[in-house]
């Protein structure tokens, strides 16, 4: 690990052990995720600092905001919404 991930994982770390308050100082896309997934995001953050593994942090991070994107956009939950179902109904 390079030594500026190793920077970010000790920032992340410590961030964590105060509880992730200030994670949306950090990330300020974690605002607009609901409380479930606020939760969700820091036990996967959590896991991924504690493993010091970097290829997992970044999927996270690009997946957790991705999702706080979305929230933002009620045609994306519409249009994806819509395709669910109509894969769910074509299923034999």
């Amino acid at each position: 690990m390079t030594q500026d991930a190793t920077a970010l994982m000790d920032t992340l770390d410590s961030l964590m052990k105060e509880g992730g308050e200030r994670l949306p100082a950090l990330f300020p896309w974690v605002s607009s995720l609901s409380a479930a997934d606020r939760c969700a995001f820091a036990v996967g953050l959590l896991q991924a600092v504690q493993a010091r593994n970097m290829a997992q942090l970044t999927e996270l991070l690009e997946d957790w905001q991705s999702t706080a994107v979305a929230d933002l956009r009620p045609s994306i939950q519409s249009a994806d919404s819509f395709v669910r179902l109509n894969l769910l109904s074509s299923q034999p």
